[in-house]
């Protein structure tokens, strides 16, 4: 609706991640960002390599 993309994975408030700025975030495999990053993914929303959008 609108143009909008609206998810339906739910990301919980996590303090582990709030605190890695500046550092790469490698305990989210298996997590909701990693459900997140698939339902984007399953939707075409990722550029692929070589895109240039």
């Amino acid at each position: 609706m609108f143009g909008w993309n609206v998810f339906t994975t739910t990301i919980p408030g996590r303090q582990l991640y709030a605190q890695s700025m500046l550092h790469p975030v490698t305990a989210a495999k298996g997590s909701a960002y990693d459900e997140l990053v698939t339902e984007i993914t399953d939707r075409g929303l990722l550029p692929t390599i070589g895109d240039q959008r």
